[in-house]
């Protein structure tokens, strides 16, 4: 069986080089195992991330040591961990090497027992031959040798199959790399939210630039034992836009998180033609039935998570919505959606005779979302010392939107803008940009007229989203 072996280059680096030990040479009569451990499969000169997620790919368990250094975020172990949640489908075993008062475990691991060895260092005068590490390595390879392990991966890929998902690792990571400021009174009305039972929709509204994906992306981070499945929906991609993709990704996560949902889709006689259902089937099939089996009996809320649901628009509404308002009250209770999205007809009529709660970024919480910006502002230029007049004179001028203060905050360390000349920073959005086309072809406005102009005028009018390279080709 192939091993990935997940851990921090801390004090308790000679217990899992021992345990390393131990599973390659197949002590006490267990069988011997194929290790994958940094340390010897990293060679110098290669690109160790590239290494470690073919190592987790190609690997049928992921052996995770938790101490306070491993599970630190961010961190390589978390990653590592996410991905074998999100890629391999999430057979991860775990080992607890330091006491849980200083351990921060992942969310992602909340669900899963751990062999416990937090009091090693206790008893390593016994050495490793000792009683107690004896006890506790033939627990940890009874943990190993189960054959549930290697049905486990074959279940994942089977169902990977049918459901050809598609994972939103990349996409969190891409968008949770810089600190997020502020948002903290967003996550309270969320929690305040799901204490009532009658409330099965939150729904986040804002413009272009407030910041809802970045929000989303880190909600899931913070809230990741609630959100087992979440969907970033982008137009003009197919695989992330098409309501029949989307169901199917999100009960892929979820199976990958619920191994009884896990064997309930498996048994389905449609298994092998969900790809020809359409979006009311599938949703039918894949979460009325399937989680309605599920065990009820004292279920913590878990919160789906779709971002962007306006980009799932075409001719006939927003199909995504329209599903969700016609079936949600066959879903188990504990089963609630957050959604975000632009302020869309085409979102809101079919959700609005569930009352959901509502929070429009525009308005409603207008002045937290003016503080969080210039907590942002204030952060980033520190070396600057801006003074509260300086600060609250950006806020003003981003009139509310995010986009606004991150492209101006890159422009002043570029030094485009100065801090000192305020009245030459733009005013709003729509004026940046203006200075920022101005910059570029105020010196050649004939090329502007001749060339730029009328592509943006054939990508503004166009219906589906244009490639790079076409309009390189049109350019020429």
């Amino acid at each position: 069986m192939g091993i990935f072996l997940s851990y921090g280059h801390d004090s308790n680096a000679p217990l899992i080089e021992k345990i390393y030990e131990y599973l390659t040479n197949g002590c006490d009569g267990s069988p011997k195992h194929d290790v994958w451990i940094d340390k010897s499969e990293i060679k110098e000169g290669e690109d160790w991330r590239c290494r470690i997620s073919e190592g987790i790919r190609q690997s049928d368990v992921v052996l995770a040591g938790l101490s306070k250094y491993s599970t630190r975020n961010p961190g390589v172990c978390r990653d590592e961990i996410s991905i074998s949640v999100g890629v391999m489908g999430g057979n991860i075993k775990t080992i607890l090497l330091e006491p849980t008062d200083i351990v921060a475990v992942s969310a992602m691991l909340s669900h899963i027992q751990w062999l416990d060895m937090s009091d090693w260092k206790r008893h390593i005068d016994e050495g490793f031959n000792g009683k107690y590490f004896q006890r506790k390595f033939k627990e940890l390879a009874r943990m190993i040798n189960t054959p549930e392990n290697e049905k486990f991966n074959g279940d994942i890929n089977r169902l990977r199959e049918r459901l050809i998902p598609i994972s939103p690792i990349m996409r969190i990571k891409s968008l949770t790399q810089k600190r997020m400021y502020g948002r903290q009174w967003l996550y309270k009305k969320i929690e305040e939210w799901d204490k009532i039972d009658e409330q099965r929709i939150f729904w986040i509204v804002g413009g272009p630039g407030f910041g809802k994906s970045t929000f989303a992306a880190n909600l899931q981070q913070t809230f990741n034992a609630k959100i087992p499945a979440i969907q970033f929906v982008e137009w003009g991609k197919p695989a992330h836009s098409d309501p029949c993709a989307i169901l199917r990704n999100i009960a892929f996560q979820l199976a990958v998180r619920y191994h009884d949902y896990l064997h309930r889709l498996l048994d389905l006689p449609q298994l092998d033609n969900l790809t020809k259902m359409n979006e009311h089937e599938l949703f039918d099939v894949l979460f009325c039935e399937s989680m309605g089996l599920m065990i009820d009996g004292g279920h913590e809320n878990i919160w789906i998570l779709i971002d962007a649901l306006d980009e799932a628009n075409d001719a006939n509404g927003n199909m995504i919505a329209l599903t969700i308002s016609r079936h949600i009250d066959r879903l188990p209770r504990w089963m609630k959606f957050i959604l975000t999205s632009r302020d869309d007809k085409k979102v809101s009529l079919p959700l609005q005779r569930f009352e959901p709660q509502v929070f429009d970024l525009e308005h409603s919480i207008e002045m937290n979302n003016f503080c969080d910006i210039k907590e942002f502002v204030t952060s980033e230029l520190s070396e600057l010392k801006l003074t509260d007049l300086q600060s609250e004179s950006i806020v003003r001028k981003s009139e509310g939107v995010f986009l606004y203060a991150q492209l101006l905050v890159e422009d002043i360390k570029a030094g485009v803008y100065s801090v000192d000349e305020m009245k030459k920073i733009p005013n709003g959005i729509n004026s940046y940009y203006y200075n920022l086309f101005s910059r570029f072809y105020l010196n050649d406005m004939n090329f502007y007229d001749e060339y730029v102009a009328k592509v943006l005028e054939i990508i503004v009018s166009s219906s589906k989203a244009f490639s790079i390279l076409s309009n390189v080709r049109m350019m020429n």
